[in-house]
């Protein structure tokens, strides 16, 4: 995990009601709190 991709998991950890929007599809594996998926918002 990058510096970046875990400042947004905690961002969206305080921010709960946020998605987040990227282009990495790795993305997917990173979970809030270790447990609860984080709402995205990738291209198909």
């Amino acid at each position: 995990m990058s510096l970046a991709d875990g400042c947004l998991v905690r961002i969206s950890e305080v921010l709960s009601r946020g998605t987040i929007s990227t282009l990495e599809g790795d993305f997917r594996v990173y979970r809030r709190y270790g447990r609860k998926s984080i709402p995205l918002l990738t291209p198909a």
